[in-house]
Protein backbone atom coordinates (compact mmCIF):
# COMPACT_ATOMS: atom_id res chain seq x y z
CA UNK A 1 0.00 0.00 0.00
CA UNK A 2 0.97 3.66 -0.42
CA UNK A 3 2.25 5.49 2.65
CA UNK A 4 1.58 9.19 2.61
CA UNK A 5 3.83 11.46 4.65
CA UNK A 6 2.10 14.74 5.53
CA UNK A 7 3.72 17.98 4.41
CA UNK A 8 4.34 20.36 7.32
CA UNK A 9 6.60 23.08 5.89
CA UNK A 10 6.67 24.73 2.48
CA UNK A 11 9.38 27.16 1.42
CA UNK A 12 8.27 29.80 -1.10
CA UNK A 13 11.21 30.96 -3.18
CA UNK A 14 9.83 34.47 -3.81
CA UNK A 15 12.73 35.58 -6.01
CA UNK A 16 16.19 34.63 -7.20
CA UNK A 17 17.14 38.31 -7.09
CA UNK A 18 19.36 39.63 -4.31
CA UNK A 19 20.68 43.08 -3.46
CA UNK A 20 23.92 41.57 -2.15
CA UNK A 21 26.71 39.82 -3.98
CA UNK A 22 28.13 37.54 -1.28
CA UNK A 23 31.37 35.87 -2.30
CA UNK A 24 30.18 32.46 -1.13
CA UNK A 25 26.69 32.62 -2.64
CA UNK A 26 25.44 29.49 -4.38
CA UNK A 27 24.34 31.67 -7.31
CA UNK A 28 27.09 32.45 -9.77
CA UNK A 29 27.96 36.06 -10.56
CA UNK A 30 27.04 35.34 -14.18
CA UNK A 31 23.44 34.73 -13.09
CA UNK A 32 23.18 38.10 -11.32
CA UNK A 33 21.42 39.84 -14.23
CA UNK A 34 19.06 36.94 -14.98
CA UNK A 35 18.06 36.64 -11.32
CA UNK A 36 16.48 40.09 -11.24
CA UNK A 37 13.59 39.09 -13.50
CA UNK A 38 12.68 35.90 -11.66
CA UNK A 39 9.97 36.69 -9.10
CA UNK A 40 7.05 34.60 -7.86
CA UNK A 41 3.64 36.07 -8.58
CA UNK A 42 0.56 35.85 -6.39
CA UNK A 43 -1.10 33.12 -8.49
CA UNK A 44 1.89 30.77 -8.29
CA UNK A 45 2.25 31.45 -4.56
CA UNK A 46 -1.44 30.61 -4.02
CA UNK A 47 -1.04 27.34 -5.93
CA UNK A 48 1.89 26.50 -3.66
CA UNK A 49 -0.20 27.30 -0.57
CA UNK A 50 -2.97 25.07 -1.95
CA UNK A 51 -0.38 22.31 -2.41
CA UNK A 52 0.71 22.69 1.22
CA UNK A 53 -2.83 22.31 2.51
CA UNK A 54 -3.70 19.53 0.05
CA UNK A 55 -0.76 17.50 1.39
CA UNK A 56 -0.80 18.40 5.09
CA UNK A 57 -2.99 15.42 5.93
CA UNK A 58 -4.00 15.28 9.59
CA UNK A 59 -1.40 17.81 10.77
CA UNK A 60 -2.92 20.60 12.83
CA UNK A 61 -0.05 23.03 12.17
CA UNK A 62 1.74 23.97 8.97
CA UNK A 63 4.56 26.40 8.21
CA UNK A 64 5.07 28.70 5.24
CA UNK A 65 8.57 30.15 4.81
CA UNK A 66 9.44 33.08 2.53
CA UNK A 67 12.90 32.67 1.00
CA UNK A 68 15.04 33.81 -1.92
CA UNK A 69 17.53 35.36 -3.11
CA UNK A 70 16.37 38.22 -0.94
CA UNK A 71 12.62 37.70 -0.45
CA UNK A 72 12.01 41.32 0.57
CA UNK A 73 12.76 42.32 -3.03
CA UNK A 74 9.36 40.74 -3.71
CA UNK A 75 7.69 41.97 -0.51
CA UNK A 76 4.69 43.28 -2.45
CA UNK A 77 3.32 39.74 -2.83
CA UNK A 78 3.72 38.77 0.83
CA UNK A 79 0.70 40.47 2.47
CA UNK A 80 -1.74 38.95 -0.01
CA UNK A 81 -0.15 35.51 0.30
CA UNK A 82 -0.25 35.67 4.11
CA UNK A 83 -3.93 36.65 3.98
CA UNK A 84 -4.72 33.88 1.49
CA UNK A 85 -2.87 31.23 3.51
CA UNK A 86 -4.48 32.41 6.77
CA UNK A 87 -7.97 32.17 5.26
CA UNK A 88 -7.16 28.73 3.85
CA UNK A 89 -5.90 27.57 7.26
CA UNK A 90 -9.07 28.78 8.96
CA UNK A 91 -11.23 27.02 6.37
CA UNK A 92 -9.29 23.77 6.86
CA UNK A 93 -9.26 24.04 10.67
CA UNK A 94 -5.45 24.27 10.82
CA UNK A 95 -2.97 26.71 12.32
CA UNK A 96 -0.39 28.28 10.04
CA UNK A 97 2.92 29.83 11.06
CA UNK A 98 4.95 32.12 8.83
CA UNK A 99 8.68 32.72 8.67
CA UNK A 100 11.16 34.56 6.47
CA UNK A 101 14.91 34.42 5.92
CA UNK A 102 16.37 37.81 4.96
CA UNK A 103 19.71 39.60 4.83
CA UNK A 104 18.10 42.44 6.82
CA UNK A 105 19.22 45.30 4.58
CA UNK A 106 15.72 46.05 3.27
CA UNK A 107 13.88 46.08 6.59
CA UNK A 108 11.67 49.16 7.01
CA UNK A 109 9.25 50.28 9.72
CA UNK A 110 6.38 49.13 7.49
CA UNK A 111 7.87 45.67 6.92
CA UNK A 112 8.77 45.20 10.60
CA UNK A 113 5.23 46.22 11.61
CA UNK A 114 3.81 43.72 9.09
CA UNK A 115 5.97 40.95 10.56
CA UNK A 116 4.80 41.84 14.07
CA UNK A 117 1.12 42.13 13.14
CA UNK A 118 1.14 38.77 11.36
CA UNK A 119 3.43 36.99 13.85
CA UNK A 120 6.05 36.21 11.21
CA UNK A 121 9.26 34.68 12.53
CA UNK A 122 12.35 36.36 11.11
CA UNK A 123 15.73 34.77 10.45
CA UNK A 124 18.47 37.25 9.55
CA UNK A 125 21.61 36.12 7.74
CA UNK A 126 24.58 37.62 9.54
CA UNK A 127 28.13 36.33 9.66
CA UNK A 128 29.32 37.81 12.96
CA UNK A 129 30.93 41.11 13.90
CA UNK A 130 31.49 43.76 11.22
CA UNK A 131 34.97 42.64 10.13
CA UNK A 132 33.84 39.04 9.67
CA UNK A 133 30.44 39.87 8.18
CA UNK A 134 31.74 42.42 5.67
CA UNK A 135 34.50 40.13 4.47
CA UNK A 136 32.06 38.25 2.23
CA UNK A 137 28.63 39.89 2.58
CA UNK A 138 28.73 43.01 0.44
CA UNK A 139 26.46 44.88 -1.91
CA UNK A 140 26.96 44.32 -5.62
CA UNK A 141 29.13 47.47 -5.84
CA UNK A 142 31.43 46.11 -3.10
CA UNK A 143 30.10 48.33 -0.30
CA UNK A 144 30.04 46.63 3.13
CA UNK A 145 26.59 45.83 4.56
CA UNK A 146 27.06 45.51 8.32
CA UNK A 147 26.72 49.17 9.39
CA UNK A 148 23.70 49.66 7.13
CA UNK A 149 21.97 46.50 8.34
CA UNK A 150 22.71 46.75 12.07
CA UNK A 151 20.25 49.55 13.02
CA UNK A 152 17.51 47.76 11.08
CA UNK A 153 18.14 44.52 12.96
CA UNK A 154 18.20 46.41 16.27
CA UNK A 155 14.82 47.90 15.40
CA UNK A 156 13.49 44.45 14.51
CA UNK A 157 14.72 43.05 17.84
CA UNK A 158 13.23 45.97 19.76
CA UNK A 159 9.84 45.32 18.17
CA UNK A 160 9.95 41.52 18.49
CA UNK A 161 7.39 40.24 20.93
CA UNK A 162 5.82 36.84 20.35
CA UNK A 163 7.99 35.41 17.58
CA UNK A 164 11.75 35.35 18.10
CA UNK A 165 14.20 36.83 15.65
CA UNK A 166 16.92 34.34 14.72
CA UNK A 167 20.44 34.88 13.38
CA UNK A 168 21.67 32.50 10.65
CA UNK A 169 25.43 32.42 10.35
CA UNK A 170 27.35 31.12 7.34
CA UNK A 171 30.79 29.78 8.20
CA UNK A 172 33.36 29.76 5.41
Amino acid sequence: HNLSIPLKTLILHLTDACNLNCRYCYHSEKDLKQRKEKVMGFDVACRAVDFLFDHAGPLEEVVLVFFGGEPLLNFKVMPAVVDYASQKAAAKGKNIHFAITTNGTLLTEEIIAFFQNKGIGVTVSIDGFASVHDRYRRFADGTPTYEMMLPKIKRLLKCSNERPAVARVTLV
